[in-house]
């Protein structure tokens, strides 16, 4: 858009694939048809003719523009100093988060601030520029350590009760989980534990504060965006499953249609043979001379046993 815009202009905005194969494959087209298209080939030429139905549209917006120009709303921007421990982030209050006294966190990770006892830092995508804000993991606080270490022993328990018997680590699950021995133990997930290990028997470890999996499980705020991505899969989790069978699919549908090809080529093959090169049983004169007629041309280059053709 110029610096001079059109006053009490209306604007209707539709972002469009930028590739041929996008355009093609947002409206639908068989695969061949996206396979047809070039791997850098515009959605649009010089000869382009837009028409209803031509363009997927993913997501559309309108705007209208005000009495100022672009110049003069840019002029009234003006700059404000960040700093604090307050941008970018919430905080999370973890005091009591319903596993018992062990994961009752009392720490105070803002000093400055009296009334931030207990709380746990969110941080947003976007942060100040400058070191990056310490998982819970490295934090060096003794009561950060003491609270890791407790979380940890209870998201492993999800792991360990199926290789250890409920005596050994009883003691534990009766101070944390306040429940009677007979209910059933139901603790938070380690997200991400399959990747890790194939057979999901992954344990955390706090001391390895440089993995990842320890970061990402450990810290109240990353569990809580993982979390939120695996609601996500779970809400649309029929659609992913259906879109993972499609992409499988072609593959095998191609390798069927190969299969069949080859099928009839080997049908023909065989048909071919038995009605002009087979020998009966019991050769006739006439089988005889169909054979000799047949591979007439190969006489002169296949030698006998006595070196003659």
């Amino acid at each position: 858009m110029s610096e001079t815009v059109t006053p009490e202009y209306a604007v209707l905005c539709l972002p469009d694939p930028s590739f041929e194969k996008g355009r093609v494959a947002g409206l639908n087209g068989t695969q061949e048809k996206i396979d047809a298209a070039g791997r850098f080939e515009a959605s649009w030429g010089n000869e382009q003719t837009f028409m209803p139905g031509h363009y997927p549209i993913y997501y559309e917006w309108a705007f209208r523009t005000g009495d100022d120009d672009v110049e003069t709303l840019a002029g009234k921007i003006k700059p404000q100093e960040l700093k604090g421990l307050d941008v970018g982030k919430l905080w999370m209050n973890v005091e009591d988060i319903g596993y018992g006294k062990n994961l009752e966190y009392h720490g105070r990770l803002d000093p400055a601030n009296p009334d931030r006892q207990g709380v746990m830092p969110f941080e947003g995508a976007l942060r100040m520029v400058g070191p990056e804000t310490p998982t819970m993991v490295q934090r060096p606080g003794a009561d950060e350590k003491t609270w890791v270490g407790n979380l940890a022993a209870l998201l492993n328990l999800g792991t360990q009760y199926r290789t250890t018997s409920l005596a050994t680590l009883s003691g534990f699950t009766q101070n944390v989980i306040w429940q009677e021995q007979d209910d059933p133990l139901l603790v938070p997930p380690i997200y991400g534990r399959w990747y890790a290990q194939q057979d999901g028997s992954h344990t955390l470890k706090p001391a390895q504060q440089g993995n990842w999996l320890e970061q990402l499980n450990l810290d109240p705020a990353y569990r809580a965006a993982a979390g939120l991505g695996a609601e996500v899969v779970r809400q649309h989790q029929d659609e992913f499953v259906g879109r993972a069978w499609e992409q499988f699919s072609m593959p095998r549908r191609n390798l069927n249609i190969e299969l069949l090809r080859l099928r009839f080529a080997q049908e023909v093959t065989r048909a071919t043979y038995a009605k002009h090169f087979a020998i009966p049983a019991t050769p006739t004169e006439a089988a005889i001379n169909r054979q000799i007629a047949l591979t007439n041309t190969l006489h002169s280059v296949v030698m006998l046993d006595g070196g003659q053709r």
